[in-house]
């Protein structure tokens, strides 16, 4: 298999480690024995090992150009707060967007003084 065509993984070998990990201890170790086919013992020994091994081997050589499906519905983003709000000001900055200025009546405006 050459390198090029390889789906190129951009995180870590840690970063990796780190999720397989997670998602071990969300199954547990009798899970985990079962879904490798191997005797809980021995997952519960090897572990480690085998997951810095596979981490190692994906992060140098990626994944192969089949095993990831790419899906065809554009991915929706929803930001929030800070975030939300730089965008709307940098795209009014380029004419992209404007806001709605906020309906306020007049009597809203004012104040009652009463003495």
């Amino acid at each position: 298999m050459e390198n090029a065509k390889n789906i190129k993984v951009e995180c870590s070998s840690n970063e990796l480690m780190t999720f397989y990990i997670q998602q071990m201890y969300s199954v547990g170790n009798n899970g985990l024995a079962n879904a490798l086919g191997i005797h809980p013992s021995k997952s519960s020994r090897d572990k480690a090992r085998i997951f810095d091994l596979a981490c190692q081997l994906v992060s140098k050589f990626g994944l192969p150009p089949d095993s990831v499906n790419i899906s065809d519905k554009p991915t929706k983003v929803v930001l929030e707060g800070d975030y939300a709000e730089r965008l709307i000001q940098a795209l009014e900055g380029k004419g992209k967007v404007k806001r709605k200025a906020p309906a306020v009546t007049e009597a809203s405006q004012q104040m009652d003084l009463t003495i």
